[in-house]
């Protein structure tokens, strides 16, 4: 496990705005214990951490902390989360990060890392890249500023002959304004061969299925308890400033006194496993990531701010 304290200890969110995440996630084979032909067993786990970071750097993103467990690494990411498996990538940021901008870096790591220099795209087993649509669009970079420009750049690297694209809900009218009639759709991409041969080993991974949970207009009262404490309150905290910084304390505090850490419900026999890591951002918002029963994870995010709320919550328990 891992937790960047110089990084923690420095973010400033207060500048933040955009909830909603862009979700992305590759499958480069049907399970975990079904690896293409010739990749290592550690499969996009052996991708290091430097390079890891680099890859988000594109993003524009950073790594808070990390907690792993034999099946998968969970990063809790300056914006949202970083899930890692042998043989599939969930990358979920908020902001205005360039979530499609990292396909040529992580198609250089799989050549490297993964030992497969044939490696492209248009070969992945499946795709999926999912948004709700966003409270400020117009703040987001050129390549997520509209639907239509994240599928031209999405069909550069995928084969556009076997994608699907789907806008649910309804937008608003042209004449109607953002306050008055807010766009809530949401933003859908499929792609892949859904054809693969690789090598198997072992016992296979359950079936995954994800489910998701996207959430405005909190209620300010539920809202509040992810806002920063006082400064005093913070020091208090801290018992180890040399090993402890408040992000990652007062999250972990956060995360058991609104319950967040018991959302799933206790198994004695499995739950020895549960690794939980939080953080709480300054003046306010909260991520959390957890690994349970090995390869599932449950990842919550809070963008408090009142007239811009956001919450999500994502399991593939």
């Amino acid at each position: 496990d891992y937790i960047d304290h110089e990084l923690s200890v420095k973010l400033d969110s207060t500048d933040a705005f955009e909830g909603p995440e862009k979700l992305l996630e590759l499958w480069f084979s049907p399970t975990d214990c079904e690896l293409p032909a010739g990749w290592p067993a550690d499969g996009l786990r052996a991708i290091p951490l430097h390079e890891i970071e680099l890859l988000l750097g594109i993003v524009h993103c950073e790594i808070l902390s990390k907690v792993s467990s034999q099946q998968l690494d969970a990063y809790l990411l300056s914006e949202s989360s970083l899930f890692v498996y042998r043989n599939k990538l969930i990358l979920k940021t908020c902001g205005t990060t360039t979530t499609l901008l990292c396909f040529e870096k992580l198609r250089e790591l799989v050549h490297r890392y993964c030992l497969d220099p044939a490696f492209e795209f248009r070969n992945i087993y499946r795709v999926f890249y999912s948004h709700r649509s966003f409270m400020f669009p117009d703040r987001q970079q050129a390549v997520h500023r509209s639907w239509d420009a994240e599928l031209a750049c999405l069909n550069t690297h995928f084969d556009s002959a076997t994608s699907n694209a789907y806008v649910l809900g309804s937008p608003p009218g042209p004449a109607a304004s953002s306050r008055s009639a807010p766009d809530e759709t949401w933003h859908l991409y499929t792609n892949g061969t859904n054809q693969f041969a690789g090598c198997s080993a072992g016992r296979s991974s359950a079936a995954d299925i994800t489910v998701e949970l996207l959430m405005t207009e909190l209620d300010p009262a539920s809202a509040a308890q992810f806002e920063l404490p006082s400064a005093a309150a913070q020091h208090a905290a801290i018992s180890n400033p040399d090993t402890q910084d408040v992000g990652h304390v007062v999250g972990a505090q956060l995360l058991r006194r609104s319950g967040l850490d018991r959302i799933v419900p206790e198994d004695p026999a499995c739950d020895s496993d549960t690794k939980h890591d939080a953080f709480a951002f300054t003046p306010c918002g909260f991520s959390s990531n957890t690994i349970l029963r090995g390869d599932r994870y449950y990842t919550i995010h809070v963008t408090p701010e009142n007239g811009w709320s956001y919450a999500s919550f994502e399991t593939n328990f």
